[in-house]
This record gives C-alpha cells, structure tokens and sequence, in this order.
C-alpha cells in the first residue's frame, strides 16, 4: 500500500492518500517501508490476563501484533475448538499469530495423549500457527525422540520457524535419560 503518513507531534494522526493543506515538513519515503507498530515475539496471552484483554491493552500502546503461547487452548480445548477461537480472535485491534506447542512446559501425566502428530501437525497448518515452540523438551529432541524430529521437520518443511527455551542448558552439564 502507498500513501502519506501525517504526524502532530509524537502521533501519527492519519494514514491514506491525501495530502495535508499545511505542511511545514515533508519528507519523501518513497523507498522506505513503514512498520505498523511494534511487533512481541513472545507472548503468553494467559498470565494475568486473556488473549482478548492483552490485545486490547497492547494496542493502545502501539504493539500491533503478538506471537502467543498456544499452551493453554490446548490444555483446555479440542483442537477444533481453540481453532475456531483464533479465527473469532482476528477482529481484535492487535493481530495475534500463535506458536505450536510440542511438549508441555512441565512434566503431564498424558503429555503423550496431548501432544500427537495428529495435533501438532493440525496446530502447524492453521494459517495463524507461525512457528514451532517454545520448545522446553529439547533434551529430548537431543536424545533422539522420533516425535520431536518429526515436527520440527515438518514445521520446517512448512516453512515454519522453531523458537527454543532452553531451561538448564550449560556446557557444564550433561544430559541423559
């Protein structure tokens, strides 16, 4: 899209075509790409607050889009369900993307029932899933889990990014089972 930006201030009081009757400075960005506002690369939607209440709030302070922790729609939703959610979430004033969860954080009893090919691979292919992550069960990708490479690959192969935490990293220590 091209077009003029008008700022008063430290405001950015209209975006579109026209141009204003009074300027005293103008400047030629025609080469330039304008960023929309600031982009979090990594939201947890859920802490102390929704995903509805969060967008609200980050937007009134220029953050116009979030990548969120899907972790808790898959703990309390079908993957039908929490898809069907992200799609309704789209008409909020910040845009939210979503990463897929490929382990649970913490130790689950049912982890294994959560986290199949089937959901991850469902949880990849939304259009809203832009990643791969937070990955905290990296010494299981590092002792070979067939699972864990599976979605990673097809995470890439979908050119889709991987975000890792990696809690308990160190050279000094040696992970086993």
């Amino acid at each position: 899209m091209k077009g003029n930006i008008w700022i008063y201030g430290e405001r950015i009081v209209y975006v579109g075509k026209e141009m204003p009757e009074d300027a005293p400075n103008v400047m030629d960005c025609s080469d330039m790409v304008a960023v929309p506002g600031y982009i979090e690369p990594h939201a947890h939607p859920f802490q102390l607050y929704n995903p509805v209440s969060l967008a609200h709030q980050a937007a009134q302070f220029g953050t116009t889009t979030l990548i969120c922790d899907n972790l808790s729609f898959l703990l309390g939703l079908s993957t039908e369900e929490a898809h069907r959610l992200l799609d309704e979430l789209r008409s909020l004033p910040s845009t939210l993307f979503w990463w897929s969860r490929f382990d649970a954080q913490s130790l689950l009893n049912d982890e294994a029932s959560m986290f199949t090919g089937e959901s991850v691979k469902a949880w990849l292919d939304h259009p809203l899933v832009v990643q791969g992550g937070e990955l905290t069960g990296w010494p299981r990708l590092l002792q070979g889990d067939d699972n864990m490479h599976a979605w990673v690959r097809y995470a890439k192969e979908n050119k889709k990014r991987m975000e890792g935490h990696f809690p308990g990293a160190s050279e000094k220590k040696h992970w086993r089972n």
